[in-house]
């Protein structure tokens, strides 16, 4: 009798376990299904029109002796680097981050694939303007929301191959401010031959 009580109890352990885990599965997957929804009907948001992104500036074009524009700029922060590339037409590029010495790898990556997409990458680009000493660019984040906020970042230039962003702005697409940050993040310049293209379906050439 005794092993029988034990085993009867360790079948309903066991039973408890599989209903729990089972429970649990089906909680998860529900949540899973709630957010893939919820995304969706964000996503469908700008479809339907229901809400728009934050208005880039209309870009205009560079050519002025302030910055350096035949090459590249990189920042090294605490665990990676950050690439900017910026264009005569007014375009920057914004490639993101690397590995603390990738920088010149990722470049060159997007130098050699010409079939990337990138182009296609809503937070992959931006404008820039120059006015005197200080430089501002402005970008949409990445977001899973259906419309994106505006990032409106500015620095001071150093030189012409060095300028330190100080400020980040994230605006609503009412203009309201949502947040902002100081920044502290110094880039230097590197030359290229060759560029990555700027042709890309977010800002134009």
């Amino acid at each position: 009798m005794l092993l029988l009580d034990k085993a009867i109890k360790s079948s309903k352990q066991i039973y408890s376990r599989i209903y729990l885990n089972s429970y649990q599965m089906r909680s998860v997957k529900s949540h899973i299904t709630i957010i893939a929804i919820a995304l969706l009907g964000l996503q469908s948001c700008r479809k339907l029109g229901l809400c728009h992104d934050a208005q880039l500036s209309n870009k205009v074009a560079y050519s002025g002796p302030e910055l350096r524009t035949d090459g590249y700029y990189y920042a090294d922060l605490p665990t990676r680097q950050t690439v900017m590339i910026f264009y005569n037409n007014g375009v920057v590029m914004l490639p993101g981050g690397t590995d603390s010495t990738g920088a010149a790898a990722l470049v060159q990556s997007f130098i050699d694939d010409k079939t990337s997409g990138y182009g296609k990458v809503r937070y992959g680009w931006g404008v820039f303007f120059v006015k005197g000493a200080e430089l501002t660019f402005e970008n949409w984040p990445p977001t899973f929301m259906g419309c994106s906020p505006l990032e409106q970042t500015t620095g001071q230039i150093v030189n012409d191959t060095t300028f330190t962003l100080t400020k980040q702005i994230t605006k609503n697409n009412k203009g309201k401010t949502e947040r902002e940050l100081t920044l502290n993040e110094t880039y230097h310049f590197r030359p290229l031959t060759i560029k990555p293209d700027s042709t890309n379906e977010i800002v134009g050439e």
